[in-house]
C-alpha cells in the first residue's frame, strides 16, 4: 500500500516534469531539425538522435509501468485480495521497471550535459 502512495505521489510530479523536459528538449534543438544534414553528419545529431531514442524507450517503459500497477492491481492489493506469490511477482516487475528508468533517465542526463556542452 505503502508503494501505491509513493507511487501516486510521485507520478504528480514526474509526469509534468517529464512533459517540460520534451517540450524544453524539443525547443532548444529546433535549430537543429531544420537542418537534418547536421543530424546525419555531426557528433551533436548523433547524440540528439540516440538521447530521442533513449526518451522515447522512457516513455515506453513508463506506459509498462502504469499499465503493470493499474487499477485493478492497486485494488487487489488495498483490499489484500492478492496472493503472496503475485505480489512478490508484482514487486519484482516494479523492481526491473524503476531499475530501468533511472537507468534510462541517468543515461538521457547524460547526453543531455553532452548536448549542451556542444561534444
Amino acid at each position: 500500500e505503502l508503494m501505491i502512495k509513493t507511487g501516486r505521489r510521485f507520478n504528480k510530479i514526474a509526469l509534468p516534469s517529464l512533459i517540460i523536459l520534451i517540450i524544453t528538449g524539443i525547443y532548444n534543438s529546433h535549430l537543429v531539425f531544420q537542418s537534418p544534414e547536421i543530424l546525419f553528419s555531426s557528433s551533436y545529431g548523433a547524440f540528439l538522435i540516440t538521447k530521442i531514442i533513449l526518451v522515447v524507450a522512457l516513455i515506453v517503459t513508463f506506459v509498462i509501468h502504469i499499465r503493470v500497477f493499474s487499477g485493478d492491481a492497486e485494488k487487489k492489493i488495498t483490499n489484500r485480495e492478492i496472493t503472496d506469490d503475485e505480489l512478490q511477482k508484482l514487486n519484482k516487475k516494479g523492481m526491473i521497471l524503476g531499475e530501468t528508468t533511472v537507468v534510462l533517465s541517468v543515461t538521457i542526463l547524460f547526453f543531455a550535459a553532452l548536448l549542451d556542452a556542444g561534444i
